[in-house]
């Protein structure tokens, strides 16, 4: 039995945005796609390559943590050997509360 893996077609995130306060971080989790749509298991966060494209507002570590480091804008790129996916990234700094 030969047991052969189907190419990624498309890449996504969950969530598809993310917005932070200065300090926050969140996960994004990869939904990895076939080329007819399914859903691909058993691929791990190693196969796929996450980078901040404005790494000054927020950062992303390799296993697809987002950390938000300023207020601004922000877009994090995740890129797997057929796809790639471009997640935005809105840091705010929370408004004050009544006292």
């Amino acid at each position: 039995v030969v047991v052969t893996r189907a190419p990624i077609g498309s890449i996504a995130t969950a969530p598809d945005s993310v917005v932070l306060a200065p300090g926050d971080s969140a996960p994004l989790r990869p939904i990895l796609l076939d080329v007819i749509g399914g859903r691909l298991t058993g691929i791990g966060a190693g196969a796929l390559r996450f980078e901040s494209l404005v790494p000054s507002v927020a950062t992303v570590t390799p296993a697809g943590l987002v950390r938000a480091v300023a207020p601004g804008d922000a877009r994090i790129r995740v890129t797997g050997e057929r796809g790639s996916a471009s997640i935005p990234v809105a840091v705010r700094t929370p408004a004050a509360g009544p006292y």
